[in-house]
């Protein structure tokens, strides 16, 4: 008797571990499909993080910031930015603002010198964005900066690809309208 006890006991415990395995499959694979803000599902290939999405976004982004940005001089010492020294520089930093760390407006391009060398001069980066952007632009940025803001796999998947189809015009805008930017769409 007391070995049918045992053999059915074994069994349930089994059984438990199977349920619970499954149980995590399942949440696992709804991870894996998340909706873009426009309420189309997107599957996502097994193994793409949360923290490889940023980085590829940011890789993207600095990428096309620095075409947009080409014969201009750097935003904070109005040198020439060569290809083989240009950053892309964050008037906030990313470490301690990260709700504007994908801000079109918040990245320009930067000399090596500023950006690594002088920690990215941040000074001069606000002088300079309110001479060219003005005041109520910069405001309103650092409001954002203040504000913050956890981005969804779903979110970060869905800019990445707009920046990668339509460039950075309609990553602007589709990241304005996630956002809600408060300013006038200025071109950066």
């Amino acid at each position: 008797m007391s070995l049918l006890l045992l053999s059915s006991a074994v069994r349930a415990k089994a059984a438990a571990k199977k349920a619970k395995r499954k149980a995590k499959a399942e949440r696992i694979a709804r991870a894996l499909v998340c909706t873009t803000s426009d309420g189309h599902p997107v599957k996502l290939r097994s193994g793409i993080r949360h923290h490889k999405l940023e980085a590829k976004l940011q890789a993207e982004l600095n990428r096309a910031i620095r075409a947009r940005d080409y014969g201009k001089p750097c935003i904070t010492c109005n040198r020439p930015v060569s290809e083989a020294n240009a950053n892309a520089g964050h008037c906030f930093p990313v470490g301690s603002h990260p709700s504007v760390r994908f801000h079109p407006l918040n990245i320009h391009s930067q000399s090596s010198r500023d950006n690594c060398h002088l920690g990215g001069n941040h000074a001069a980066y606000s002088a300079a964005f309110i001479a060219r952007y003005g005041l109520a632009t910069f405001e309103a940025l650092a409001e954002v900066a203040r504000t913050p803001r956890q981005w969804t796999v779903g979110e970060l998947y869905e800019l990445l690809t707009i920046l990668r189809r339509e460039g950075l015009g309609g990553y602007q805008q589709r990241y304005f309208d996630l956002t809600g930017w408060p300013v006038e769409r200025t071109a950066a």
